[in-house]
C-alpha cells in the first residue's frame, strides 16, 4: 500500500509544478506594467525606450515602437521590466523633427492603474534636441538640424519596481487555466485509483 500512496504523492508534486511552471509562462506574456506615452510627432520615424537596471542603457533593455507622423497624438506602449529601474531614457523619433509629448507614465496595463507619472516639465535633453519648451501641459521637443540619434532623459526621483500584481497573478485567464489542469488532475488520479483496484 505504500508504494501505490508514494506514487500518488509524487504525480500530484510533479502536477503542482507543471501547473505553477504553466502560469508563470501564462503571466508572463504581458508585462507587469508599461511606460505609456501619449506624443504627436510631425514625421514617420520610430521610438525607442531604454530602462537603466544597473547595467546602464543597453539594447537588450530596450524596446522600440513605430510613429506615426501627423497631426494625431497617438499612445506608446513600452513593455517595463520586473527589476529595478533606475533611469529612462526616450529616443522620441530617429530623424529631423518636432515632437509634442502630452503624458509620460509608468501603468498597469489591463486596469490603467498609474504606477509613475512624469513631470514633463523636468525632461532633460541628452543627445540632439535644440530646444524643449512646454506648450500648456505638452512638452514639445524640436531636434537639431540633420539629427539621426535625439535623446531624451525621463525624471526618475526614485527607482521604480513594478512587479506583478495579485489581480495580475490571479486573472481569469490563469484561474480558467488552473481549472482546466486541476480537473484534468482528478481524472488521472481517478484513473489511478481505480487501475490499482482491478
Amino acid at each position: 500500500m505504500r508504494v501505490p500512496t508514494t506514487r500518488t504523492w509524487i504525480i500530484i508534486a510533479c502536477w503542482m509544478v507543471f501547473l505553477g511552471t504553466l502560469n508563470t509562462l501564462v503571466v508572463q506574456q504581458h508585462p507587469a506594467a508599461t511606460l505609456t506615452i501619449d506624443m504627436q510627432s510631425n514625421v514617420a520615424s520610430h521610438a525607442k525606450a531604454f530602462f537603466d537596471t544597473g547595467r546602464g542603457f543597453t539594447e537588450s533593455e530596450s524596446h522600440l515602437q513605430r510613429v506615426v507622423g501627423d497631426l494625431n497624438s497617438r499612445l506608446l506602449v513600452f513593455p517595463f521590466p520586473t527589476k529595478t529601474v533606475r533611469r529612462i531614457r526616450f529616443d522620441p523619433i530617429e530623424t529631423t523633427g518636432v515632437v509634442e509629448i502630452r503624458s509620460a507614465v509608468i501603468e498597469r496595463p489591463d486596469s490603467r492603474e498609474v504606477i509613475r507619472k512624469f513631470d514633463l516639465t523636468r525632461i532633460l535633453p541628452l543627445n540632439q534636441v535644440a530646444s524643449i519648451s512646454m506648450e500648456e501641459e505638452t512638452a514639445r521637443m524640436t531636434t537639431t538640424g540633420q539629427a539621426n540619434d535625439p535623446q531624451l532623459l525621463l525624471p526618475v526621483d526614485t527607482p521604480v519596481t513594478a512587479y506583478y500584481s495579485a489581480k495580475q497573478l490571479l486573472s481569469w485567464k490563469v484561474l480558467r487555466l488552473d481549472a482546466i489542469w486541476l480537473l484534468a488532475a482528478l481524472v488521472l488520479l481517478a484513473g489511478l485509483r481505480y487501475s490499482r483496484r482491478r
